[in-house]
């Protein structure tokens, strides 16, 4: 069996919105099912909207905790940890209350960081490591191409 792993992503906060929806575009086009474990209900609906108007000739096709046929879409926002309505592979881990106590569920873990957050991100590190999980670094260079650290930086 493999390994669950995650990828830490370090974004600039005003990037987020244009980075993130690219992301999760890559993820489901290459068929995987992903779900969005946000804070709040305020937070759910803001990356709704975000995945609506990121860019003006794209969809990208995602339902929330809140909408009927929840199961037959490629990205799931809820905002709780047991809900993986859609039967994702992928979770994206957007609530910073969020406590990991185990991996397995799901195949691939994302979580974002920027400067600010870059403490908690090494805890998730660490305890995703405990718990027997492989965690890859993640950043954009000057370019704009994601390339591999090594570390959380």
């Amino acid at each position: 069996m493999n390994k669950s792993e995650a990828n830490f992503y370090k974004i600039i906060p005003d990037k987020f919105p244009k980075i993130f929806p690219r992301l999760l575009n890559s993820v489901v086009e290459k068929g995987n099912k992903l779900v969005i474990l946000a804070e709040n209900d305020d937070s759910v609906q803001k990356l709704d909207e975000m995945l609506w108007v990121y860019e003006q000739l794209s969809f990208l096709p995602h339902l929330t905790h809140k909408d009927e046929l929840a199961n037959e879409s490629p990205i799931y926002i809820t905002t709780s940890e047991a809900d993986n309505a859609n039967s994702a592979n992928i979770i994206a881990i957007m609530s910073k209350s969020f406590e990991l106590k185990s991996i397995g569920k799901y195949d691939k873990y994302l979580l974002f960081y920027n400067d600010d957050s870059a403490r908690l991100a090494e805890m998730r590190a660490k305890k995703f490591i405990e718990l027997g999980g492989v965690c890859n670094y993640i950043m954009q260079d000057a370019t704009g191409a994601w390339v591999k650290t090594g570390k959380i930086t």
